[in-house]
């Protein structure tokens, strides 16, 4: 028996049972993060091919990834939508001052909680020779902070109301032809 108890001793020297928890524990850390990672990144994207659905009817959109057959929403994804708004800024024309605008000359155009989103639809329209402006405004209920949530409406003067929406139709991905369902409630603009 004293082979067998000098065998333990020895191998208790060599290898430290702490050392050995610790490194099963810190593998199983990182395998837990490395899956966590990995379902958080595929929940989180909708364009996927098996999870794409209509939020209102919740149809499989594989087939049509821009308006649901189902309930006719027009499915609008919101990262290609703001690469959209994102790219292709035309420095080369004039930007146009808001300043010469007034309240009568102006038509409430577009709305979004989103500075981001307001401030790159504004210069979109800027760069291509549209007059805008922004007004950030108190929206109804509050936020995640209990603070009153913030809207920015994006005003355009009543000449330009009908580039300003087909530019915002082709980087929502929207046939310009769907607006006037829109505009009458026939159809919903839905953001994935």
């Amino acid at each position: 028996m004293t082979g067998l108890s000098e065998n333990l001793a020895a191998v208790k020297s060599t290898f430290d049972v702490r050392l050995l928890m610790l490194a099963a524990f810190a593998s199983g850390v990182v395998v837990t993060v490395v899956i966590g990672f990995w379902r958080h990144r595929s929940n989180r994207r909708p364009n996927n091919e098996q999870g794409l659905r209509c939020p209102e009817c919740q149809y499989d959109l594989r087939a049509s990834p821009t308006c649901c057959p189902e309930c006719g929403s027009l499915i609008v994804i919101r990262t290609r939508y703001l690469a959209a708004l994102a790219a292709d800024l035309r420095g080369n024309q004039p930007d146009p001052s808001s300043e010469d605008l007034d309240q009568a000359t102006l038509h409430r155009f577009h709305e979004t909680d989103s500075p981001t989103e307001a401030d790159l639809l504004e210069r979109q329209l800027r760069s291509r020779g549209l007059m805008c402006k922004i007004a950030r405004v108190r929206g109804h209920g509050i936020d995640s902070f209990g603070d009153p949530r913030e809207v920015f409406e994006i005003w355009v003067a009543k000449d330009d109301v009908d580039s300003a929406t087909e530019y915002l139709c082709q980087a929502r991905g929207i046939e310009v032809n769907m607006m006037p369902d829109v505009v009458a409630g026939r159809r919903k603009i839905v953001c994935l």
